[in-house]
């Protein structure tokens, strides 16, 4: 990790911690974003009245969004393709 510190030579640097171990490193280009605005950018796009999978609380928000007439069955299982979104308002998720 010293290395890539060095590397980046970035003192910008946003790190996220749980006790001692360090959880994420973030560059300025990270920018929070609200559960409220993903929710709406979805709605824009068409999602508005397709039926959903949703958890939301005050620390995690994950909406699956299934798409019916893709559904296909193999060894009499079904499957349902679709996307998921996921978000944390205390960033739980690991940054990528």
């Amino acid at each position: 990790m010293n290395f890539w510190i060095k590397k980046e030579r970035n003192e910008e640097l946003f790190f996220r911690f749980d006790g001692e171990d360090v959880r994420a490193i973030f560059t300025p280009r990270y920018r929070p974003v609200d559960d409220f605005e993903v929710l709406e950018k979805l709605d824009s796009l068409g999602y508005g009245q397709t039926p959903v999978q949703c958890h939301l609380d005050d620390l995690f928000m994950l909406v699956s969004i299934l798409d019916g007439n893709q559904s296909f069955s193999i060894n009499g299982d079904r499957f349902t393709p679709g996307i998921s979104v996921s978000n944390s308002e205390v960033a739980l998720l690991p940054s990528l």
